[in-house]
């Protein structure tokens, strides 16, 4: 089964609003699909502040780091991006891989 954070439900539901132009009653639905299709990694405290070190490591975003922090907490080994750099190995555990590539 596929592991998403919160994180990136947020702004998976972003985009389809501003590009997609979904209207709620269908990001609802989007929701509601992430939800029983997925595992879950909700943000808490631990997740947001050590995500801080991976900016300072790493360079990530904010929003990135949150989703490689999220990512390392359920001992993942491949996170999907198209925003971070393809290949990167990061705390010895995750090669980010760009689907698109």
């Amino acid at each position: 089964m596929a592991i998403v954070s919160t994180q990136v439900i947020n702004e998976v539901c972003s985009v389809l609003m501003r590009k997609a132009s979904f209207n709620e009653r269908q990001i609802e639905l989007a929701i509601d699909s992430f939800y029983c299709r997925c595992t879950l990694v909700e943000l808490d405290r631990d997740t947001i502040m050590n995500a801080s070190s991976l900016r300072v490591q790493y360079g990530f975003s904010f929003w990135d780091s949150l989703i490689v922090m999220s990512a390392l907490s359920t001992d993942a080994i491949v996170p999907y991006s198209e925003d971070m750099h393809d290949g990167l190995f990061v705390a010895d555990q995750l090669t980010i891989v760009n689907p698109f590539k």
